[in-house]
C-alpha cells in the first residue's frame, strides 16, 4: 500500500526510526538531494508554459526556505 505523506511528516517519521536507524547527517543529505530534483524539475517546467517561467524565481525561492527550515528544525530536534 502506498501512504502519501508530506514531507515534513515523512522526516518526523524517519528520524522517529520508523523506517530504520538514519543518522541526522543521511537525512540532511536525502532533503538536500530532493531539494535540487525539484528544483531542477522547476526549471524544467519553465520550457514547458510561460507561466510557468513567470513563477520560477519565486517557487524556487519558497522551495528553498521549506528545505532550509525543515533541515534546521530536524538539527534542532
Amino acid at each position: 500500500m502506498v501512504e502519501m505523506v508530506g514531507l515534513d511528516e515523512f522526516v518526523r517519521r524517519l528520524k522517529s526510526g520508523e523506517f530504520g536507524e538514519f543518522s541526522t547527517d543521511d537525512i540532511i543529505s536525502f532533503l538536500r538531494e530532493v531539494e535540487a530534483n525539484m528544483l531542477q524539475n522547476i526549471q524544467v517546467k519553465t520550457m514547458e508554459h510561460q507561466a510557468y517561467a513567470e513563477m520560477a524565481d519565486e517557487v524556487s525561492e519558497e522551495t528553498q526556505k521549506m528545505f532550509d527550515d525543515l533541515i534546521e528544525e530536524l538539527r534542532r530536534s
